[in-house]
């Protein structure tokens, strides 16, 4: 599975977001582990950091999607990319979200999923954590399935990481375009190959 639930891009908390001087919104991912654990993310994002990776402007947090996730982009073309310079980003951001997965989890492996998760918005926002950004990640387990072993939480903690990627790049690709903030694909219009 990869997206669930609630709506997507400039919607609700969303509204008005900005992701390095491009669209910001809601977005969401899941991924479900070879033991059947479910791990999912929704993230909000309003960041100062840009979230394209610096080499070729693709989404940095596209790179973790599942296979057929975001096999519809590509790189944009060269001078899309180097045509690409937004203004300076609003002075205070904050991404938000929740990391959750259905297996039963302590308070303290709670707060370690949710850590976790913040490595996945460093790979999919540079730079993330800076002294204007408010980024918040929530750690919840739904404890629907049994306690992890202490192997099978290293591979929820891994999972946590790469959803919230996914989250990140789903929510600037979910995102509607405006005046002050244009949509991904309005600025890199090459990189779309096919509609998904």
């Amino acid at each position: 599975m990869c997206h669930w639930g609630p709506a997507r891009g400039s919607v609700g908390a969303g509204t008005g977001a900005v992701a390095g001087g491009l669209a910001g919104g809601v977005g969401t991912a899941s991924a479900v582990l070879p033991d059947g654990s479910t791990v999912a993310a929704l993230a909000v994002v309003n960041a100062a950091g840009s979230v394209l990776d610096p080499r070729d402007a693709t989404l940095a947090g596209a790179r973790y999607g599942l296979p057929g996730e975001f096999d519809h982009l590509l790189p944009p073309t060269p001078d899309e990319a180097a045509a690409w310079n937004p203004e300076k980003a609003p002075s205070f951001n904050t991404t938000i979200g929740i990391v959750a997965t259905d297996r039963t989890l302590t308070k303290a492996q709670c707060g370690k999923l949710a850590a976790v998760a913040h490595d996945g918005l460093a790979r999919a926002i540079r730079p993330a954590h800076t002294m204007t950004d408010g980024d918040t990640i929530f750690g919840l387990a739904t404890c629907a399935r049994p306690a992890p072993r202490r192997d099978t939480f290293q591979d929820v903690l891994a999972a946590a990481a790469d959803v919230f990627s996914r989250a990140v790049a789903d929510a600037v690709l979910s995102a509607t375009g405006r005046p002050d903030a244009p949509a991904y694909l309005d600025v890199f219009p090459s990189a779309l190959r096919s509609r998904p």
